[in-house]
């Protein structure tokens, strides 16, 4: 039931929402709206545009080392975590340990671990076999 009630997307809109709102809350629109308006749209387009080839290059990055340990997740889904990791880190500090929980659930344990530390780590199997990962 909890399982359900954490993947419904009533859940995932609300929880959005209350980000922006916390996003929002200190921030004084009026202040920002004349800056805008006083600012050079040629700079602000090359701002603009580097920001979204730093984005772009930041998913391709998670998503090589994800899919070498993953192949079968798609760049869709890693664009999307990435969004979700970018949104949570603006809101509360820690936005990529839900890349981190993404990555360790896409792959078996030790994978996850080693795309987290971008080293390879030492993985052996426990008693009742399943894989212990640690650094």
């Amino acid at each position: 039931m909890a399982h359900t009630l954490l993947r419904s997307p009533l859940l995932r809109v609300l929880g959005t929402c209350i980000g922006v709102v916390l996003l929002l809350h200190g921030v004084d629109l009026g202040a920002t709206l004349r800056s805008l308006g006083s600012a050079d749209l040629g700079w602000l387009a090359v701002a603009m545009l580097l920001t979204a080839v730093a984005y772009a290059l930041s998913v391709v990055e998670w998503g090589v080392l994800l899919r070498a340990a993953a192949p079968r997740v798609g760049w869709g889904r890693v664009t999307s975590w990435q969004v979700q990791s970018v949104f949570l880190g603006c809101v509360v500090p820690g936005g990529d340990a839900l890349r981190a929980v993404h990555a360790v659930r896409a792959t078996d344990p030790c994978a996850g671990v080693q795309i987290l530390l971008g080293a390879p780590s030492k993985c052996t199997s426990s008693a009742d076999g399943r894989q212990v990962a640690f650094g």
